[in-house]
């Protein structure tokens, strides 16, 4: 189990249980927050705690070392009308690579609004290249997923973006 722990607000986030079933991990975190790894009865943190906001890779070495390192944005953008915000030319959002080879997502998730529209943005390059915006079709909270390949599959929009729901605790 990994443990975020979150001095701030007095709350541990739990990640899922087969996460080190992977070569490492993505989440989002915040200063302060101090990763912990948690195998059976032992339990291993990193030696520091997060001392910038972003998106994270967590790693768990072999020499069962806690690690991670802040992912960098990858260019790509997310534009459109969001939630009250409306934005088609610099980007509301930047997408960072996901550990899927060729994907890339949003450091967190975000609240969108039904009927709200986004397309994907990377210099003067617009995703999906033909065809329409993508038009969210409920309110709530989303992850935005990308593929610049255009082979995110059939229930991706034109193949490069996807919006999965979050569901709220």
């Amino acid at each position: 189990v990994v443990l975020i722990n979150d001095v701030a607000k007095n709350l541990e986030k739990i990640m899922p249980d087969n996460w080190y079933n992977k070569a490492n991990y993505e989440v989002y975190l915040e200063v302060g927050n101090t990763v912990k790894i948690q195998y059976g009865y032992s339990v291993f943190a990193a030696e520091n705690p997060i001392s910038e906001n972003g998106f994270y890779q967590i790693y768990w070495q072999s020499n069962d070392v806690v690690s991670y390192n802040k992912i960098n944005a990858s260019g790509y953008k997310v534009l459109g009308k969001i939630n009250g915000q409306t934005d088609w030319s610099n980007g509301l959002y930047d997408l960072y690579p996901s550990l899927k080879s060729g994907e890339y997502r949003l450091a967190k998730p975000i609240t969108i609004k039904a009927n709200d529209e986004i397309k994907v943005k990377n210099g003067g390059t617009w995703y999906p290249a033909e065809g329409g915006n993508y038009q969210i079709a409920n309110d709530g909270t989303y992850q935005i997923y990308f593929r610049s390949d255009y082979q995110g599959g059939n229930d991706w929009h034109y193949g490069c973006i996807y919006a999965a729901e979050v569901p709220q605790a």
